[in-house]
C-alpha cells in the first residue's frame, strides 16, 4: 500500500497592506459625511448601550435630514469632532435612563427620532413612584 497523497489545500497568506484605509473600499473617507455619520450612529448606539448594559444596534443615519443630525444642529451648541461625539452618547444615555417609555414608545422609540423628541419636549422624566401606593395593606398596631 502507497501513501495517499494530501489533498488539503495549501495556505496562500496575503501580502502585507501598505495602506489599510485604501485597502478598504467599503470604509468611506475620514473627510466624507458618511464616514461622520457613521460615527454619529456608533455614539448612539454606544449610549444606549451604557445605559442598557447589553449591546444596541446602530441606527442608519440617511444623511443631513435625519433625526440625528437635525437634533445634533440643535441641540449641540456647537459641539465638535470627540466632544460632539461624546455629547451624543451622553445625551442618549441620560435620555434612555430618565424618558418615559410610554411617551417615547408614539415618538420613535429609542432612536434618534425619540432622543429628538425629548430633547425637544425639555427632556420630560419618568414619573417617580407614588410612595405608599404598592397595594400592601398597612396595619396600625398602636
Amino acid at each position: 500500500m502507497g501513501k495517499r497523497a494530501s489533498k488539503e489545500p495549501k495556505i496562500v497568506l496575503p501580502e502585507p497592506i501598505a495602506d489599510e484605509d485604501a485597502a478598504l473600499s467599503s470604509t468611506p473617507k475620514r473627510t466624507s459625511k458618511s464616514y461622520h455619520f457613521r460615527r454619529y450612529a456608533a455614539a448612539f448606539a454606544n449610549g444606549i448601550s451604557r445605559a442598557i448594559g447589553g449591546p444596541f444596534s446602530e441606527p442608519t443615519v440617511r444623511g443631513g435630514q435625519d433625526p440625528l443630525v437635525k437634533l445634533c444642529n440643535a441641540h449641540a451648541e456647537g459641539r465638535r469632532g470627540d466632544e460632539l461625539l461624546e455629547w451624543i452618547s451622553a445625551t442618549t444615555k441620560e435620555f434612555r435612563l430618565n424618558a418615559p417609555e410610554n411617551e417615547v414608545k408614539y415618538h420613535g422609540g429609542w432612536s434618534p427620532r425619540g432622543l429628538q423628541w425629548w430633547l425637544d419636549n425639555d427632556k420630560p422624566m419618568k414619573s417617580e413612584p407614588k410612595h405608599g401606593r404598592t397595594g400592601s395593606i398597612f396595619v396600625n398596631r398602636a
